[in-house]
């Protein structure tokens, strides 16, 4: 029996996120640009692996604009993925995230990297789905037709944290541009101070890091992008021990925030009974994780149901 039968024959209310999702998912996985390892000069300081990169200026001489896929490698014999846009940390390339979206892609979702070096902005949340779009209606593409836009999700690390949660802000924007579009959730790993959150009508996970210096634990996450979380369901949860730096981390294992993630984006974007147990109902396993503390969640989630 293979790690993850063995993994789904066991009782998973005794299992913790790291047992159930520390693994990747049954999915290969296809992406749009390969990559290698990182130049030393850019190594971040604390991954004992180099990162992975795309070879976006100032890491190489591709463009720093873009969007790049990952997707799963038999999406013809799915039915429709929900669609994830993931936008960067501030000038981080691409790349430095490619073990945890492969991992999202090897679960079924659809993931567009957004990215323009800033990544700051809601407008990277809008051009990754407007690709993401594009790809759906292009009959040459290997994702015609396989996207479900009724199931989008906005993701990001640090600054893109932050455009994660700013465009969470504008959600009817998103219907405006096509009635089939419907944004269920946005994910936030560490983001940056200028995001707002007071007018977020949808479901928010904000992660902290208790070794991070660069998006503090107890800082503006805790200070006003959560507590302006009052709308809709939200959580905020600090990964023990971890940094800011290791979303970026090539080996999925040492990636630190990967499980609590993809049990958020399995919740939302497939209606996982198994994933959502860590976060609806009174008896919700989330603030009993051996790795996370400082767990909360709002009024709207202590009645949420899916």
């Amino acid at each position: 029996m293979n790690s993850i039968a063995a993994i789904a024959a066991a009782d998973p209310d005794t299992q913790d996120l790291d047992t159930l999702y520390g693994e990747m998912g049954p999915h290969q996985i296809r992406q749009t640009a390969e990559t290698v390892a990182c130049p030393s000069a850019f190594t971040a300081e604390n991954l004992i692996t180099p990162p992975r990169c795309q070879g976006t200026f100032p890491f190489g001489s591709a463009s720093p604009i873009g969007v790049q896929l990952y997707y799963p490698a038999d999406i013809d014999r799915l039915a429709k993925a929900p669609a994830i846009v993931f936008t960067p940390g501030i000038d981080a390339d691409p790349g430095y995230y490619d073990a945890m979206l492969a991992q999202w892609a090897s679960y079924g979702f659809v993931v567009a990297v957004s990215y323009d070096f800033v990544n700051t902005f809601s407008e990277m949340q809008f051009i990754g789905l407007a690709i993401l779009r594009q790809r759906d209606l292009d009959p040459a593409s290997p994702l015609a037709g396989r996207i479900d836009f009724g199931r989008i999700l906005l993701a990001g690390h640090s600054a893109g944290g932050g455009s994660a949660l700013l465009a969470s802000n504008v959600i009817p924007r998103f219907q405006a541009l096509d009635p089939a579009f419907r944004v269920v959730g946005a994910l936030a790993l560490e983001p940056g101070p200028l995001a707002i959150t007071n007018f977020v009508t949808i479901p928010a996970l904000i992660i902290e890091n208790a070794r991070d210096t660069v998006v503090p634990a107890g800082s503006w996450p805790n200070w006003y992008q959560y507590p302006g979380l009052s709308a809709a369901p939200a959580y905020l949860a600090t990964r023990k021990a971890a940094t800011h730096t290791d979303t970026q981390n090539p080996l999925l294992a040492l990636n630190t925030e990967h499980s609590l993630a993809i049990a958020w984006l399995l919740t939302l974007g497939m209606r996982d009974p198994t994933a959502g147990r860590f976060f609806i109902g009174p008896d919700w396993k989330l603030p009993t994780e051996p790795n996370y503390s400082n767990v909360e969640r709002n009024t709207k989630a202590d009645r949420w149901q899916l």
